[in-house]
């Protein structure tokens, strides 16, 4: 499959979160891996020129179909341009999406005019994040419980792509006019004739079921022995299944050793711009247990007061911090907090989208974060929040992260690297609302180290 220097895998993810978790789970494995947050030069590529994956954090996810026509290509001209064994469209494991924002659908048919137009894996299922596919039909834990994705307390309810549709065809179907066809798990132990005869019948896309470790294994098969250059579109389970079938048949992968925990962090800041129920239980424990709320003005920072309300929050934010104690700034705690409805009216009132509200509030945080860290305060941070994590990390201006020790899985700890090799680094945790245990903050500060969250 792979190429002489050649990367095996180069993916462009809808999201920052879920473009970490693909380099995690690579990086985390032994192969040497990169982010990078932004298009990088040849001589900033040539930094990370070790690096087997190579992933390139995107935030499609949270736009409409207009905008990626405008900026999809040049990412996708990008990923072409290194010559990557298989490329990946990462999707979010519970495919959040719609015909209107994000659709999965309209993004594979612009990447198809750069990776060719063949048949295309689609790969949601991710059973170490518990996300299972079963017959078509797609499953995903919260709080130790399995539900249909139709039927989840916290997917059902996503306050832009609510899941009105567990069968990931038919939710893909939505978005596309390609044909959809399936390999189920009564498939899996022939998985590469299936999907050979189904590519001779149709050159669209192919749902594929996974449940198991073992079924990981049958995938990645699948995936090592599609032609060089194919397209994918998966969660991290695509690079969970490689990591698999590399590890079972021996493929020489150069496995590392892992990498060794960074330790307690004496001067950390948590930021949430999720309001799923996951992060508010992660929200509450953490204020159980040393961290101290810092709730930013999402109504001002839409409007003049802006800068000023970001101002308040860092200076409330460095005031904990000179007590040695931890900040955490956050939007709001859970999708009940009032402050929601005020940060609504707000955007309505100055007739902004919500999408544009949402950018504007990711970038505030950003921009709390930015200021903290130019003031010397933080050594790591963690922002909680798919699209709130790209629009704050945006707003620092990093060029890349490589992986520093899993925490939790597709939520671990990063260490950010800057535009110049001269420039301090920063630790930096990004998760996803659904992400993590309930001590996430805590296992952040800790760094591997035990806590007594």
């Amino acid at each position: 499959m792979s190429q002489p220097n050649a990367p095996l895998v180069a993916w462009y993810g809808d999201d920052f979160t879920g473009s970490a978790a693909v380099m995690e789970e690579f990086a985390f494995a032994g192969v040497d891996s990169v982010l990078f947050l932004d298009i990088p030069n040849a001589k900033q590529l040539a930094r990370f020129a070790s690096a087997r994956t190579i992933g390139l954090a995107g935030t499609s996810r949270a736009h409409g179909t207009a905008w990626m026509e405008q900026n999809l290509p040049e990412p996708f001209a990008f990923l072409r341009g290194l010559n990557a064994s298989l490329n990946l469209y990462k999707i979010c494991s519970t495919l959040d999406s719609s015909p209107e924002v994000g659709s999965i659908g309209k993004a594979l048919s612009l990447a198809r005019g750069y990776f060719g137009s063949g048949a295309v894996p689609i790969f949601p299922a991710s059973p170490k994040m518990g996300r299972y596919q079963c017959f078509g039909t797609l499953f995903a834990r919260s709080d130790q419980t399995v539900y249909r994705l139709d039927r989840h307390p916290v997917v059902s309810r996503h306050p832009v792509t609510p899941m009105g549709e567990a069968d990931v065809a038919k939710h893909i179907a939505q978005q596309t006019d390609d044909p959809i066809g399936l390999i189920t798990l009564t498939d899996l132990a022939h998985i590469v004739e299936t999907f050979a005869a189904l590519a001779e019948t149709n050159s669209g896309l192919v749902s594929i079921d996974a449940v198991s470790p073992a079924d990981l294994i049958s995938c990645g098969q699948l995936f090592a022995s599609l032609p060089h250059g194919s397209l994918l579109a998966g969660s991290q389970g695509v690079a969970e299944a490689l990591v698999a079938f590399w590890r079972a048949s021996g493929e020489n992968v150069d496995f590392r050793a892992q990498l060794e925990a960074p330790g307690l962090a004496k001067h950390m800041v948590g930021l949430s711009g999720s309001l799923s129920s996951t992060t508010r239980n992660q929200i509450d424990q953490a204020l159980a247990n040393g961290f101290v709320g810092v709730q930013l003005d999402t109504d001002r920072c839409l409007g003049a007061e802006r800068q000023e309300a970001v101002g308040r929050s860092v200076e409330a934010s460095l005031a904990i911090l000179s007590e040695g104690k931890s900040p955490l700034v956050y939007t709001a705690r859970g999708r009940d907090d009032p402050a929601i409805a005020k940060h609504r009216q707000a955007a309505e009132q100055l007739g902004l989208t919500r999408e544009v509200a949402s950018q504007q509030i990711g970038e505030a945080l950003g921009e709390v974060l930015a200021a903290l860290i130019n003031a010397g305060a933080v050594t790591r941070a963690a922002i909680a929040g798919g699209d709130s994590s790209g629009y704050a990390l945006k707003r620092l201006e990093m060029l890349a992260l490589t992986a520093l020790m899993p925490i939790a899985p597709g939520a671990g700890l990063y260490r950010a690297h800057p535009h110049s090799k001269d420039e301090r680094t920063l630790e930096i945790a990004l998760k996803g609302g659904q992400m993590g245990a309930p001590g996430y903050f805590e296992e952040i500060r800790a760094g591997g180290l035990v806590h007594n969250g």
